[in-house]
Parts: structure tokens; sequence; C-alpha cells
């Protein structure tokens, strides 16, 4: 987990070192600091060769912009949870998903 690292592309590089099987990304995602996000996430991602998922509050007007980074999974929780139908919800997601 990448949570509140001083250095989140050393954190990555090091992962890998220290017996992690994975890399957990977790940074809000909003379309006004979307160019901030990318450029986190690409460093994140460039410094590892593990998998990497995503977790950044992602709602549905965001999700192709997430899927488009390709990372190896996406973590998708409150936009589900607190939907007016979380059933529906989650086969939305799923479905844009699944067309990757």
């Amino acid at each position: 987990d990448l949570f509140d690292t001083d250095s989140i592309g050393q954190a990555s590089m090091s992962a890998q070192s220290f017996g992690a099987d994975a890399v957990l990304f977790n940074k809000t995602y909003t379309e006004a600091e979307s160019l901030m996000f990318i450029d986190t996430w690409e460093m994140v991602k460039g410094n590892t060769s593990l998998p990497t998922f995503i977790n950044a509050k992602i709602g549905l007007e965001a999700i192709d912009k997430i899927i488009a980074l390709n990372p190896y999974g996406i973590i998708i929780g409150n936009a589900i949870t607190a939907a007016e139908n979380p059933t529906q919800a989650a086969k939305t997601f799923f479905e844009k998903c699944a067309i990757r």
C-alpha cells in the first residue's frame, strides 16, 4: 500500500524487495487534479514490475479514464455500496471493466 508515503516512486520500486506481491495505489481521482493523478500513477507504474491496483474513490464519470491507465485491477467501493441500486452499480462497473 502506497498510502501516505513520502516517496511514492521509491516505495513502489522497493515493494518487491520487501516481499510485496502487489502494489496498491491509493489516490483520490478528481477531474481538477487528473494530470497530477496520471503523473503520480506513471511514477508508481514505471518503478515496479509488480501488479498494481488503483483504489481512487472512482465514480462512473471517471472509470473510463482509470481503465485507460491499464492497472492490474481497480478497487471500487463507495460508488457501489452507497449507490441507490448497488447491484446495478456493480454490474455497470463490471461491464465497463470487462470491455477492456
